[in-house]
């Protein structure tokens, strides 16, 4: 009889875009397929599972989690896609070991970056010329006399505004998204769903600076509290990059949690 791996269960604008304000929205929750991925691929990066073995079968994973074989079959290919998971006809599904990079640390996975929850004002949705933002047009490859497409959100939780976020793409992928969907779901996932895009990988850098006057105007920071700035690039699969984004945090109302897994093997 085949063995197979096991881990411990865990609880479970077609339109050019105006300057018009919306309406707050909330954001639906993650999908389960999503949730369930983000576990697994957690799993996959700590060596919860053993590579020589089969991984868990669908029956098991439905069991486990308590879904639908569809769902179980989206998280599967969201890890087949992303390069972690092999699936071959008669031979069932494997984890593609790979060579472990000395003292590397990663993120546990890209669903825990942008998963967070909070309601989302629509700022504004514009074509914009690119020679007024060299550093992402040199970043998606435009020529400064083009356009670069710009989304500005107010993002916030139950304290309040929290964070004033800046994002760009190119127009050829920003006018996949209808405007009337922009503040229904984090912007990302909108470029995956109606863009046919597929984000892989995030570089993410943090720093601390003064507000700027457009901050303290959107988010009313106290005196002396500090900005937070976090500035996030989402690349696909071939590594062109899909989004980029500047968050322009309240230090005291938003504070990010990160998950480090180190990558490589550890001898007892």
């Amino acid at each position: 009889m085949t063995q197979r791996a096991t881990a411990k269960k865990q609880p479970r604008p077609t339109a050019k875009a105006v300057k018009t304000p919306g309406p707050k929205q909330k954001l639906p929750a993650i999908p389960i397929h999503h949730q369930i991925s983000s576990v697994l691929r957690q799993r996959i990066a700590a060596g919860a599972y053993d590579t020589s073995r089969p991984f868990p079968p669908e029956l098991d994973l439905m069991e486990e989690f308590g879904c639908s074989r569809h769902t179980i079959r989206a998280s599967i290919q969201s890890l087949v896609a992303d390069g972690l998971l092999k699936r071959r006809r008669g031979a069932g599904t494997t984890i593609i070991q790979r060579e472990p990079a000395a003292a590397t640390w990663a993120i546990a996975s890209l669903e825990d970056l942008i998963k967070d929850y909070y309601e989302v004002e629509l700022v504004s949705a514009t074509i914009v010329p690119a020679k007024e933002h060299p550093a992402q047009a040199e970043l998606f490859g435009v020529r400064k006399s083009a356009n670069l497409f710009r989304v500005v959100l107010i993002l916030s939780s139950t304290n309040g505004p929290f964070s004033l976020s800046t994002i760009f793409t190119t127009v050829e992928n920003g006018m996949t998204v209808p405007r009337d969907r922009i503040s229904s779901n984090i912007f990302l996932f909108l470029l995956e769903e109606y863009g046919g895009l597929k984000a892989v990988r995030a570089q993410q850098s943090a720093l601390a600076a003064l507000p700027t006057k457009e901050a303290q105007d959107a988010l009313n920071f106290e005196k002396d509290e500090a900005m937070l700035v976090l500035r996030r690039t989402f690349y696909d699969r071939l590594d062109k990059p899909i989004e980029y984004v500047e968050m322009l945090c309240r230090s005291s109302r938003y504070a990010q949690m990160v998950e480090f897994v180190r990558t490589e093997n550890l001898e007892p």
